[in-house]
């Protein structure tokens, strides 16, 4: 059942940064000032760049009053022209407008964009050197849109054909424009050198580090350990695709052996779960305004899990890590990059709950094989954070 993983995403050395002089703007679609995009992979991209000494500026995308008006506006054309109506935020005339509201890039910046699209009016600029354009990205639209299939929760802003396959041309007019393509997973930098067509001399990978303050994570972890029973924690909300289902089912085969174990889970509130005894359903946790009390409840865990049917690099395993708990996940796309035989067990998307209860049954001893994992999480814990992230991009962008 377990399958073989990869060596460790976290390096052992972090980049050195050289400051620079040019400005570098971090961008996403919406705000990169908000937590709560992204997860706050920009938000922490942007303020440890900082941090390092790079000239840096949080380049926010906001929406305005104008938008649905824009968008009603785009639908009927679309119509007009026989087409469907989705995909409008894959469009060009939604980047422009987005990126209206923002302060304009001047001449010799560079552009760090948490998205897989620039306007049209930055790729042209790009293309005559007037700015540097950057992407780091965790999913392109042809695995999500190609490989994913009933998992993805969001195929429905595209459908299929015609306008799936302009959304894909335009993001790959892009990945060419720019000067490096930056990746979260390596499975993502092959799709871009064998679907894409992009140089791989222009393609890096660099793991994203854990969406968690790093104050705050020393100072909890100071008074936080696992007690009591072993338990296992799943964060997310999209819980079907990342198979909690499953792992509940696990775990409660497990409980009933006599063995002292639990489930955790923190976002999704499963109504089949409800009530369940050995499951405790946290329900959603606000990190701008809970942030300790989620460090708590994820460091209180024994083994972090995620059994996804489909998956970029999810950030939950590496805050998982971040705090030193080994983890559990299947073997698809950039989970294999995290999951690494020093920190934890790899399995197939397949396995049964029988197989998954099995496993958990044996770690639930705490003997020396999860000792092992437990030490080697611990031994990542300082290298799985934006910090090293953000010295590795910057140095990526300048070389």
């Amino acid at each position: 059942m377990a399958v073989a993983a990869g060596a460790s995403a976290f390096p052992r050395e972090s980049a050195r940064v050289e400051r620079g002089t040019a400005l570098v703007r971090v961008a996403t679609r919406g705000a990169v000032t908000d937590i709560r995009s992204f997860g706050g992979a920009p938000y922490y991209i942007w303020r440890n760049l900082a941090r390092l000494g790079v000239n840096v500026v949080a380049h926010d995308t906001p929406m305005h009053l104008g938008f649905p008006l824009r968008r009603l506006a785009w639908n009927l054309r679309q119509l007009a022209a026989g087409r469907g109506v989705r995909g409008y935020m894959f469009s060009n005339d939604f980047l422009e407008f987005a990126w209206s509201n923002s302060p304009p890039v001047e001449p010799g910046d560079l552009v760090l964009n948490y998205c897989n699209f620039y306007p049209e009016s930055l790729l042209r600029r790009a293309e005559r050197g007037d700015i540097s354009l950057f992407y780091y990205m965790d999913l392109t639209l042809h695995e999500l849109f190609n490989e994913w299939g009933p998992a993805s929760s969001k195929s429905w802003w595209l459908g299929r054909g015609s306008q799936a396959e302009r959304a894909v041309a335009f993001e790959r007019r892009g990945y060419l424009a720019a000067r490096k393509v930056i990746t979260l997973s390596r499975r993502s930098a092959d799709v871009l050198a064998s679907r894409y067509g992009i140089d791989p001399g222009k393609i890096v990978t660099i793991a994203p580090g854990a969406n968690l303050d790093d104050d705050e994570v020393e100072r909890v972890l100071d008074r936080t350990r696992p007690t009591g029973d072993f338990i296992v924690g799943f964060v997310g909300m999209d819980y079907r695709r990342k198979g909690l289902l499953k792992l509940a089912s696990a775990v409660l085969d497990v409980r009933r052996t006599g063995v002292p174990i639990s489930l955790r889970v923190i976002g999704a509130r499963p109504r089949e779960l409800e009530d369940t005894p050995g499951i405790d359903l946290v329900g959603e946790v606000n990190k701008t305004k809970e942030m300790g009390r989620l460090i708590e409840l994820m460091a209180g865990c024994h083994l972090g899990c995620l059994l996804s049917q489909a998956e970029g690099l999810p950030i939950a395993l590496v805050e998982f890590l971040r705090l030193g708990v080994p983890v559990l996940g299947t073997s698809v796309n950039g989970i294999p990059d995290v999951v690494t035989d020093e920190v934890g067990i790899l399995v197939e998307p397949t396995a049964t709950s029988e197989e998954i209860g099995a496993l958990l049954s044996r770690l639930a001893q705490q003997g020396s094989e999860y000792r092992r994992l437990r030490a080697g999480a611990e031994s990542v814990r300082h290298r799985a954070s934006w910090r090293r992230a953000a010295g590795e991009l910057h140095a990526a962008m300048l070389s």
